[in-house]
Formats: structure tokens, C-alpha cells, sequence
């Protein structure tokens, strides 16, 4: 990419490097509206979901991907929605249970990563706009899957 180049796919991550001790200030981005949110019975929240697509591997494999919501998303709420298979959506524990994606999502937090889970003692919290990365494992391979985020009303900021 070049300097001047334009983060604007949807449904892609950039990891961005730098060897300059600068501040990178992409601007606010465009928040999801309500019109990109999906009802459905899959979904936890009846304002709806936000589908974001989840690609399998045979091996198991960390994707980097982001809440796309103006809002927190409790992990717990989140749901695997896997195509064709009648014992979707999964929550993330029945995901990994099932060989799909751990129940584990990891962020950075400037020096390291730390890790959360939909149960147990460190239940997850996703903030706003805020980058993650989730393992889907050897079981997911050439299935169509998608990460249901809920959306609690979609308001600016929390």
C-alpha cells in the first residue's frame, strides 16, 4: 500500500508497522448503521446481529477481526452461525466444543495479549471498534461460518 492509500475494505484487518516513533491517527471510521444489521433467530439481540464472515482452515489458525459496532459486545452473547450444519449457532464454548473456534479471544494491549473467554473467570468484554483475534480450528475447514455480534441498540460511544 502506499502512503496515501485508503483503509477502507470492509472485512479486512491491516496490521500496521512502523520503525518511526509516531502516533498513527486513521480517523474515527464510519460506524455501522442499523441498516447493516441482520434480525434473525440465530441472533442474541432483538435489535439483530452484524455478520461478520469467519473463514475455516484445516489447521488451526488465529484470525484478526473487529467489532464493527458504536457499542461493547459481551463475548458470551456472541454466536457461531455455521451454514448448514442444524446444531448452529453455536456459542463460542459449543464452537470449540465442536471443533470449530476456541472459546478464547485475544486483544493487544500495547505490550502484549491478553485473553478472554465467554465463561469461566475471565469473561470478555469487546469494546467498541476495537480489534481481536479469534483461533478457528481443523473441524472448520471449507465451512461457510459467520460471527454473530449483537447489537444492544446501536448509540455512539460506551
Amino acid at each position: 500500500m502506499a502512503l496515501n492509500d485508503t483503509l477502507n475494505n470492509q472485512n479486512e484487518g491491516y496490521w500496521i508497522l512502523s520503525l518511526d516513533d509516531v502516533i498513527w491517527d486513521i480517523g474515527p471510521g464510519q460506524p455501522v448503521t442499523e441498516s447493516a444489521v441482520q434480525v434473525s433467530a440465530d441472533c442474541t439481540s432483538p435489535q439483530g446481529c452484524y455478520e461478520l464472515p469467519l473463514s475455516g482452515n484445516a489447521s488451526a489458525l488465529k484470525r484478526m477481526l473487529g467489532n464493527p459496532l458504536p457499542s461493547q459486545v459481551a463475548w458470551a452473547e456472541v454466536r457461531l452461525q455455521v451454514a448448514g450444519d442444524a446444531n448452529s449457532p453455536y456459542t463460542p464454548t459449543e464452537a470449540q466444543a465442536a471443533g470449530l473456534m476456541s472459546n478464547t479471544y485475544w486483544t493487544y494491549n500495547g505490550n502484549g495479549y491478553d485473553s478472554f473467554e465467554d465463561a469461566g473467570p475471565n469473561p470478555g468484554i469487546l469494546s467498541a471498534a476495537a480489534g481481536f483475534w479469534v483461533e478457528v480450528l481443523p473441524a472448520s475447514s471449507g465451512k461457510d461460518m459467520k460471527l454473530l455480534m449483537p447489537a444492544g441498540g446501536i448509540t455512539q460511544g460506551n
